[in-house]
């Protein structure tokens, strides 16, 4: 059986096991309970709970996994996206129960498409539910945050983030310092999905040197870093499509040099951990990005080293 990564893995399946948000949980069941709001608005930083909340009213309000319509902001930008859902929800759902629309990434929605939507957020449908989540509120029209019941979700104490991570290190059977779980919780700042990911990626190694190092990377480029994990799968021939390397080769926001000596940091601390199933293809990543990349090419070096890894691990 593939691994699931922890922040997947240890995601809250109920209200008892989201981490912090205490007031703010109590304020969303005593709504939905009362059904005086089906239109909600989650604001806050990246890795705090707003997708996972979401989903939790969905379950709460009585909706299977069929039931949930969940959209990425970012990539259904347009009206006619937004047109489509709209239209989903004319028709009553085959089970009978409620929908909930999950809109990630809301700020990124264009204002004509807000536009669209006015009228289902302010009257849905008796049976659906709608819950915006971005981490930039103010980009949300004013007359959409209006019409919604809002909830910013602060960082969550280093001391329930601390407690997750020694759960899931002793559920998982690990060995971890004490000393790194502490640089990760300082890492994480308040996000106990970064803890997560951030314990997967440091778990083996053995020094704090190496922790350290390591964070200090994924603190650089949040993009750079999931390429470098990416790239990790692919050299370890877990069959990563083409378009997923390219699709965050377009995310990547550093210069093409600054990526390619991230990219060598990292594999270097995972090359170094001395892990026999990850150094291997971290070294093979180390050769294809070796050569320095010309930034006035543009992303096509990157573009380049990237394949090289892809072909490699991918023969015809």
């Amino acid at each position: 059986m593939e691994h699931q990564e922890y922040h997947l893995k240890y995601r809250p399946r109920n209200w008892g096991e989201v981490l912090g948000h205490k007031a703010l949980l109590s304020s969303i069941k005593t709504a939905l309970a009362k059904k005086s709001a089906r239109t909600f608005l989650l604001t806050g930083g990246s890795g705090v709970g707003k997708t996972t909340i979401a989903r939790l009213i969905a379950k709460e309000v009585g909706c299977s996994p069929s039931d949930i319509i969940e959209l990425d902001g970012a990539t259904n930008t347009g009206i006619d996206d937004m047109r489509n859902v709209i239209e989903r929800l004319q028709y009553k759902s085959l089970s009978g129960n409620s929908r909930t629309v999950i809109l990630d990434e809301s700020h990124s929605v264009s204002k004509q498409a807000f536009q669209s939507l006015l009228k289902s957020l302010e009257e849905p449908p008796p049976d659906v539910y709608w819950v915006l989540c971005t981490t930039e509120p103010d980009r949300v029209p004013k007359n959409i945050r209006t019409r919604c019941l809002q909830y910013d979700l602060r960082p969550v104490s280093t001391d329930a983030i601390l407690a997750l991570l020694e759960t899931v290190v002793s559920r998982e059977k690990l060995i971890v310092k004490d000393e790194t779980l502490e640089f990760i919780v300082e890492a994480a700042e308040g996000s106990p999905r970064q803890a997560l990911v951030f314990l997967a990626e440091c778990a083996e190694l053995k020094d704090s040197a190496s922790v350290k190092s390591l964070l200090k990377t994924v603190g650089e480029s949040k993009e750079a870093v999931d390429l470098c994990r990416m790239l990790l799968s692919v050299a370890s021939g877990k069959g990563v499509p083409w378009s997923g390397v390219a699709g965050l080769i377009r995310a990547v926001e550093s210069p093409p040099e600054t990526t390619r000596i991230i990219v060598l940091r990292y594999m270097a601390v995972v090359v170094l951990s001395g892990s026999p199933d990850k150094s291997g293809p971290a070294a093979d990543v180390l050769d294809a990005f070796a050569t320095p990349f010309l930034d006035r090419e543009g992303n096509a070096p990157l573009a380049r080293a990237c394949l090289q890894v892809w072909v490699g691990s991918n023969p015809k």
